[in-house]
């Protein structure tokens, strides 16, 4: 960025600048975009390896769902209508199936 934009000599000067314009702007760490963890870095690697294995659900589909359910258990306990909005009512109902019926 030049001059024209930021009334700095240097890099260095620009770059404090702009640390100080974020955290004024952004009071709360959850607010500021550049401390934010994405939601891949927050979830469980094995959790997440888990969830996949669920027929059909793949890398999106599982970090849909650990977004809402951060547990294999709280995963199993949700109900179809809860799993619905996520993921749709065909994969709801097989995920519900998936925990709640035995294999034949």
């Amino acid at each position: 960025l030049s001059e024209q934009y930021f009334p700095v000599m240097h890099q260095l000067e620009a770059s404090q600048l702009l640390i100080q314009i974020v955290s004024q702007t952004f009071t709360h760490s959850k607010d500021n975009p550049f401390l934010r963890r994405s939601v891949s870095q927050l979830l469980d690697p094995l959790v997440m390896s888990l969830v996949q294995q669920i027929p059909g659900v793949g890398m999106v589909k599982a970090m849909a769902l650990l977004q809402h359910y951060s547990s294999i258990h709280q995963l199993y306990n949700a109900g179809t209508h809860e799993l619905e909005p996520i993921v749709g009512q065909a994969m709801a109902q097989h995920i519900r199936n998936f925990f709640h019926n035995p294999l034949v």
